[in-house]
Protein backbone atom coordinates (compact mmCIF):
# COMPACT_ATOMS: atom_id res chain seq x y z
CA UNK A 1 0.00 0.00 0.00
CA UNK A 2 1.19 3.36 -1.08
CA UNK A 3 2.01 5.97 1.84
CA UNK A 4 0.94 9.29 1.38
CA UNK A 5 1.51 11.86 4.38
CA UNK A 6 0.54 15.16 2.98
CA UNK A 7 1.67 18.35 5.20
CA UNK A 8 0.96 18.23 8.96
CA UNK A 9 -0.30 14.65 8.25
CA UNK A 10 3.09 12.48 9.58
CA UNK A 11 3.93 11.84 13.02
CA UNK A 12 5.46 14.68 14.62
CA UNK A 13 7.68 14.55 17.77
CA UNK A 14 9.24 17.39 19.82
CA UNK A 15 8.98 20.78 20.09
CA UNK A 16 11.22 23.92 18.82
CA UNK A 17 13.58 20.94 17.31
CA UNK A 18 11.42 17.85 15.68
CA UNK A 19 11.04 15.38 13.68
CA UNK A 20 8.62 14.69 11.43
CA UNK A 21 8.47 10.86 10.38
CA UNK A 22 7.14 10.35 6.85
CA UNK A 23 8.07 6.53 6.68
CA UNK A 24 9.31 3.87 9.01
CA UNK A 25 10.33 0.51 8.39
CA UNK A 26 6.92 -0.97 8.76
CA UNK A 27 6.00 1.28 5.88
CA UNK A 28 8.44 0.19 3.85
CA UNK A 29 8.82 -3.79 4.25
CA UNK A 30 12.34 -3.01 6.75
CA UNK A 31 14.46 -0.97 3.90
CA UNK A 32 14.26 2.56 4.78
CA UNK A 33 13.13 5.38 7.64
CA UNK A 34 12.48 9.26 6.34
CA UNK A 35 12.07 11.98 8.33
CA UNK A 36 11.83 15.86 7.88
CA UNK A 37 13.92 17.32 10.91
CA UNK A 38 14.09 21.02 12.36
CA UNK A 39 17.31 21.84 14.48
CA UNK A 40 17.10 24.81 16.73
CA UNK A 41 20.42 27.10 16.96
CA UNK A 42 22.84 25.13 19.35
CA UNK A 43 20.59 21.72 18.78
CA UNK A 44 23.05 18.79 19.73
CA UNK A 45 21.14 16.16 18.31
CA UNK A 46 21.79 12.82 19.40
CA UNK A 47 24.67 11.30 21.08
CA UNK A 48 27.58 10.16 18.47
CA UNK A 49 26.59 6.36 17.68
CA UNK A 50 26.69 3.81 14.60
CA UNK A 51 24.46 1.97 12.72
CA UNK A 52 25.95 -1.46 11.82
CA UNK A 53 24.04 -1.96 8.87
CA UNK A 54 22.65 1.26 7.91
CA UNK A 55 23.39 4.71 5.68
CA UNK A 56 22.09 7.41 7.39
CA UNK A 57 21.83 10.29 4.87
CA UNK A 58 20.62 14.08 5.55
CA UNK A 59 19.43 16.78 3.08
CA UNK A 60 19.73 20.36 4.04
CA UNK A 61 16.49 22.09 2.51
CA UNK A 62 16.94 25.50 4.09
CA UNK A 63 19.31 27.42 6.78
CA UNK A 64 22.88 25.77 8.09
CA UNK A 65 23.44 22.95 9.80
CA UNK A 66 27.35 22.32 11.45
CA UNK A 67 28.09 18.52 10.97
CA UNK A 68 31.93 17.04 12.58
CA UNK A 69 32.96 14.13 10.59
CA UNK A 70 35.89 12.76 11.92
CA UNK A 71 38.19 15.70 12.62
CA UNK A 72 36.00 17.94 10.07
CA UNK A 73 33.49 20.52 11.28
CA UNK A 74 31.61 21.02 7.99
CA UNK A 75 28.76 23.63 7.83
CA UNK A 76 26.00 22.77 5.26
CA UNK A 77 24.28 25.04 3.43
CA UNK A 78 20.60 24.30 2.04
CA UNK A 79 21.36 22.11 -1.26
CA UNK A 80 24.15 20.62 1.09
CA UNK A 81 23.93 16.46 1.29
CA UNK A 82 25.93 14.36 3.52
CA UNK A 83 25.64 10.15 3.61
CA UNK A 84 27.31 8.31 6.03
CA UNK A 85 28.44 4.55 5.33
CA UNK A 86 27.09 1.70 7.72
CA UNK A 87 29.75 1.47 10.75
CA UNK A 88 30.90 4.74 10.75
CA UNK A 89 30.49 6.59 14.06
CA UNK A 90 27.41 9.22 12.90
CA UNK A 91 28.65 12.93 13.65
CA UNK A 92 27.34 15.47 16.08
CA UNK A 93 25.10 17.43 14.38
CA UNK A 94 24.17 21.49 15.74
CA UNK A 95 21.90 23.89 14.09
CA UNK A 96 24.04 27.61 13.47
CA UNK A 97 20.69 28.76 12.42
CA UNK A 98 17.65 26.91 12.20
CA UNK A 99 17.73 24.30 9.87
CA UNK A 100 15.21 22.06 8.18
CA UNK A 101 16.80 18.90 6.44
CA UNK A 102 15.83 15.36 5.44
CA UNK A 103 17.06 12.55 7.04
CA UNK A 104 16.93 9.25 5.38
CA UNK A 105 18.19 5.81 6.79
CA UNK A 106 18.55 2.99 4.19
CA UNK A 107 19.97 -0.63 5.21
CA UNK A 108 22.59 -2.23 3.40
CA UNK A 109 21.42 -4.51 0.84
CA UNK A 110 23.71 -7.41 1.84
CA UNK A 111 21.64 -7.46 4.88
CA UNK A 112 18.26 -8.73 5.92
CA UNK A 113 15.67 -6.52 6.65
CA UNK A 114 16.44 -4.11 9.47
CA UNK A 115 14.15 -4.80 12.98
CA UNK A 116 13.79 -0.73 13.21
CA UNK A 117 10.05 -0.65 12.35
CA UNK A 118 9.27 1.90 14.58
CA UNK A 119 12.38 4.13 13.89
CA UNK A 120 12.55 7.61 15.05
CA UNK A 121 9.91 6.86 17.93
CA UNK A 122 12.32 4.91 20.18
CA UNK A 123 15.41 7.43 20.06
CA UNK A 124 18.13 7.96 22.18
CA UNK A 125 16.40 9.17 25.53
CA UNK A 126 18.66 12.52 25.96
CA UNK A 127 17.72 13.17 22.31
CA UNK A 128 14.06 12.75 22.81
CA UNK A 129 14.36 14.95 25.84
CA UNK A 130 15.86 17.84 23.95
CA UNK A 131 13.07 17.80 21.03
CA UNK A 132 10.20 18.50 23.81
CA UNK A 133 11.85 21.13 25.81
Amino acid sequence: MAVVHRPGQAEHIGGPSAVTIKATGEDTAGSLYLGEAVAQPGFAGPPPHRHRHLHDMFYVLQGVLTVKLAEDTLELEAGSFVCIPPGTVRPDRRGTSAAVLVNHLKRDRRRPPAPWSVMGRSTHPRWRRSLVR
